[in-house]
């Protein structure tokens, strides 16, 4: 596959680094109340129809759904690590709607975000080309220093046949940018999904390991305090579908409930 014919140097060495740390995945509760010693959010970006709740989606549900509602506003999963053998850190996981006409609302979730995850479809050589102005949209809302950003090309399992955007290329950007990683991910069949989230989470954590103390915000204070529940998206207690309080009515239009044949949001 052409995504494998390249090692690049400084990503093998960050490969090396976030090998040494041990891990296992933490099984949470039902009302996310699981015990950790610290938390980290997480926002996914990126063009609408890239693939983004179906990241989610695979994660959370180890699932893929072809016939997928198209987000709107934000939907809301977590996903919790045991690094070495004995700190647990917890993901919360902020999968934000692709549309121009939700990008106000989405770019309250800037705040107090660790991390960003640029989606862009190697399929669709113009979802790669709008990696740009999603960059530029983190600079100018993000309120975190040291705020991660990786970037992931989705749908490889489509082929290189219709591959649009070579791994050689997007490599190319993440030097160019200075972006923290690099993947290639498919969430029809789920290569690479947790393997990225495992890294973004590690990362996390050596990044901050000698600060751990002060990433053990309340829900509210990463979020969750501006949104209410819809019903639940992915039917999982890992994930669910939210909205802003101010604009009730945006969720319950169901023009902007479409579906996504074929593709993914």
């Amino acid at each position: 596959m052409e995504s494998q014919k390249q090692q690049d140097p400084l990503l093998s060495q960050l490969q090396e680094r976030l090998s040494a740390v041990s891990y296992e995945q933490v099984l949470q509760d039902p009302n996310f109340e699981t015990p950790h010693d610290a938390q980290f959010k997480v926002i996914i970006i990126g063009d609408s129809g890239v693939g983004k709740s179906c990241l989610m989606q695979r994660l959370t549900q180890s699932a893929f759904k072809s016939d997928h509602q198209i987000t709107i506003g934000v939907e809301f999963g977590s996903f919790m690590l045991k690094l070495d053998s004995r700190t647990i850190i917890k993901l919360q996981i902020w999968d934000t709607a692709g549309q121009e006409q939700f990008r106000s609302i989405t770019k309250l979730f800037y705040k107090n975000s660790h991390a960003a995850v640029v989606v862009y479809d190697v399929s669709k050589r113009d979802t790669f080309e709008d990696v740009g102005g999603w960059l530029e949209e983190i600079e100018d809302n993000r309120d975190q220093e040291n705020m991660m950003v990786y970037l992931v090309g989705n749908r490889i399992d489509l082929g290189d046949d219709v591959r649009q955007v070579s791994y050689s290329e997007a490599l190319r950007l993440q030097k160019e940018k200075r972006l923290d990683n690099l993947f290639e991910t498919s969430a029809k069949t789920g290569l690479n999904v947790v393997e990225l989230f495992v890294a973004l989470t590690k990362h996390l954590y050596l990044n901050n390991k000698s600060k751990l103390d002060q990433f053990r915000e309340k829900d509210e204070d990463l979020g969750m305090s501006q949104l209410q529940p819809q019903q639940d998206k992915y039917e999982s207690n890992r994930g669910q579908s939210l909205m802003l309080k101010s604009n009730p009515s945006r969720a319950g239009n169901s023009k902007d409930k479409k579906k996504k044949k074929g593709g993914c949001c």
